[in-house]
């Protein structure tokens, strides 16, 4: 540890504490009980060797999914001298807290294998996971479709590898609903970013005709992967058939939510991350059942608003 990789963790605490402002005090405190919540799920279910492992195993994932997807590669190998040390510092900052509440719950050090994790992802070439769109990924996806083109051309390997991993653990009842969660999650990145005014006028339509016509597209090409894993896993447990069709409901909600957040405070090429922190809390409601409701009431304000902030870039095709 040296001062510059201290010097860079309290950039990303300050960084933090700016999301949280923008976010406003209503939003801040959800994404803060969301949190606390989120720790004590995971100390209750550390009493199990088998929720130790699913635990562990759920956030190498994550880890894995941070690593490949997050955006600001090249500005640490510029910034710093060596980018593994960072990496190995905000993967550590991270994990701490799971290792800590594991050991004091279950009194053994089995999540310790998370530092070995830690090594092994911070040490991936990120080079390794491109993908260009254009070659292999552009013609499963509609020309217009702008936010599925920029996120497989950034992370589209990471949906291939978790969709990948729910089709393996299938054979585990529920198992690939929390998979298919995190693919969700990559996919709520996408809509951080604007488009261009050009593009949204290209659709020659007003406001709520284009709304309609992104969820309709979007929705779509999302339910396109993942209703070959849903109709197996409720061909596999029939008798369980209504949880996977409530997971299908809530992704779709979940997925509304992140196009018209998205779209309510729609700038040209700009990016909008406090939107994305407010989807995450929204879709905590898979794992906290009191957040289930959230997404209703955040799609109802935010579409609202998506029409009001579009009308003035759309007013000339209103019939």
């Amino acid at each position: 540890m040296n001062m510059q990789s201290i010097n860079f963790q309290v950039v990303r605490f300050i960084q933090l504490f700016r999301e949280l402002k923008t976010l406003g005090l209503l939003y801040s405190l959800l994404l803060i009980l969301s949190s606390v919540a989120a720790f004590y799920f995971f100390y209750k279910v550390q009493v199990s060797d088998k929720g130790i492992l699913i635990s562990g195993i759920v956030i190498a994932i994550l880890l894995q999914i941070i690593h490949v997807s997050r955006s600001d590669h090249r500005f640490i190998s510029l910034a710093v001298e060596n980018p593994r040390r960072i990496y190995l510092m905000e993967y550590f900052v991270f994990t701490v807290p799971f290792i800590i509440l594991s050991l004091i719950s279950s009194g053994k050090p089995f999540m310790l294998l998370l530092l070995v994790v830690i090594l092994v992802i911070s040490s991936i070439p990120v080079t390794t996971f491109k993908i260009s769109a254009k070659s292999r990924t552009a013609f499963l996806i509609n020309d217009r479709n702008f936010e599925w083109k920029a996120g497989m051309r950034k992370s589209g390997v990471v949906l291939v590898i978790l969709w990948i991993a729910a089709l393996a653990l299938l054979v585990v009842p529920f198992a690939s609903l929390v998979v298919l969660w995190f693919l969700l999650l990559a996919v709520s990145g996408y809509y951080e970013a604007g488009e261009s005014r050009e593009m949204i006028e290209s659709y020659e339509m007003d406001a709520r005709k284009f709304i309609h016509q992104k969820l309709k597209e979007q929705l779509m090409t999302f339910l396109i992967p993942i209703i070959p894993i849903l109709v197996t896993s409720m061909l596999l447990y029939p008798e369980r058939w209504w949880v996977f069709c409530l997971f299908a409901v809530f992704s779709l909600l979940n997925l509304a939510v992140f196009i018209v957040s998205k779209y309510a405070v729609w700038r040209p090429g700009e990016v909008n991350r406090a939107s994305s922190i407010v989807n995450v809390i929204c879709m905590f409601g898979l794992f906290l059942p009191f957040f289930l409701p959230l997404p209703i009431f955040v799609f109802i304000r935010n579409y609202r608003k998506s029409i009001v902030n579009l009308q003035p870039l759309l007013h000339d095709y209103y019939s």
